[in-house]
């Protein structure tokens, strides 16, 4: 178990999903964005199995099998929440390369059904999230990330 500096426990996934998103990113800057949504699934997936963490992420991530890796419905429910609270937001940015583009279109591709479709879907899903947190998120970002005092890994 995580230890705590002010004695508080994490409470849930959520506060590991703000945590992540605070956290010191490619480049060691606190509260770097996240790119797209497959990456921000496989990290909170690589979390759940191979941290402490996990016993928060247990609780209310159910991971299953994707086209590019784990996906959970209620990592998209707690952004939504999140964001709703002022805490993430969400941007779009074209594609870069085929990789984001496949991150792009990782969920679309579960609604097509036929050839047509998947043209459609092509050609609309060029856009890439971004996930990172607001001038809010970040102060609350601070405050549970600095409380984890030990990190087992």
């Amino acid at each position: 178990m995580s230890q705590v500096k002010s004695g508080r426990l994490l409470e849930s996934g959520m506060d590991v999903l703000v945590a992540l998103l605070y956290a010191p990113g490619a480049t060691g800057k606190l509260g770097e964005e996240i790119r797209g949504i497959t990456r921000l699934e496989k990290l909170l997936y690589l979390l759940k199995r191979e941290t402490t963490f996990g016993e928060y992420l247990e609780k209310e991530y159910k991971f299953e099998p994707y086209h590019y890796g784990p996906y959970s419905v209620e990592v998209f429910d707690q952004i939504e929440a999140l964001e709703d609270a002022g805490l993430v937001e969400t941007t779009t940015v074209e594609a870069k390369h085929s990789v984001e583009m496949y991150d792009a279109f990782q969920i679309e591709l579960d609604v097509v059904t036929d050839d047509t479709s998947l043209e459609i879907v092509k050609q609309e899903t060029r856009k890439l999230s971004i996930y990172r947190l607001t001038d809010k998120g970040m102060k609350v970002g601070k405050y549970i990330f600095s409380n984890v005092e030990e990190l087992d890994f």
